[in-house]
């Protein structure tokens, strides 16, 4: 149930960088590039062969990650027990930075797939990026950010002292995300005032 709700979770978000209109099709890099006609069956064919791609690459990187807690113990029995925790972390980061690398080449494969063809419009201005951001943006996500950035706050400030060592870093997270969230909220009220005068 919940591995078939995030795919249709990833297979929608790539799929709003395309609009249907009477001819077919038109495609926007993250909503926001240079606007590509396509047509219907091109679509289908970019979003269908990007969510094979994310199904086998989280799959891969999940077998990876198994493959690695099993055979660096193994090849490091007899040896300090931290050697094998560090050489697992340096793993798990590589195989992170590969996903992420393999992901963003997926996203992009239209962009690339569609770079010789003349663009129907320009790209969006920096302008009406940010306005399309921040009306995609609800007030009750923000509201769950920050919320979830105080509960980690108070979460951990009842376990040890958040101004002591490695503690910070929960405070600093925690922080982050109710501020990030305020200022969001701010640019998103700001935006629609602007906006409603015009």
């Amino acid at each position: 149930m919940f591995a078939h709700s995030s795919s249709k979770r990833v297979r929608q978000m790539f799929a709003d960088q395309f609009t249907a209109d009477a001819e077919g099709a038109l495609y926007r890099k993250s909503q926001k590039g240079a606007q590509y006609r396509v047509s219907e069956a091109e679509k289908e064919a970019f979003i269908t062969a990007y969510c094979a791609h994310i199904r086998y690459a989280n799959w891969s990187m999940i077998m990876a990650i198994v493959l690695l807690s099993v055979l660096v113990p193994w090849f490091n029995r007899g040896r300090d027990v931290s050697e094998s925790m560090f050489a697992i972390r340096i793993g798990v980061y590589a195989i992170m930075v590969a996903f992420v690398v393999f992901y963003y080449w997926s996203w992009n494969a239209p962009a690339r797939a569609l770079r010789h063809r003349t663009p129907e419009r320009a790209a969006l201005t920096r302008e009406q990026a940010r306005g399309l951001v921040l009306s995609k943006i609800t007030y009750r996500k923000l509201a769950l950010v920050a919320s979830i950035g105080m509960g980690l706050v108070l979460k951990h400030s009842q376990e040890t002292d958040l101004f002591q060592s490695w503690a910070l870093v929960w405070l600093a997270i925690g922080g982050a995300l109710a501020l990030g969230s305020g200022v969001q909220a701010f640019r998103k009220w700001r935006w629609g005032q602007h906006h409603s005068r015009q």
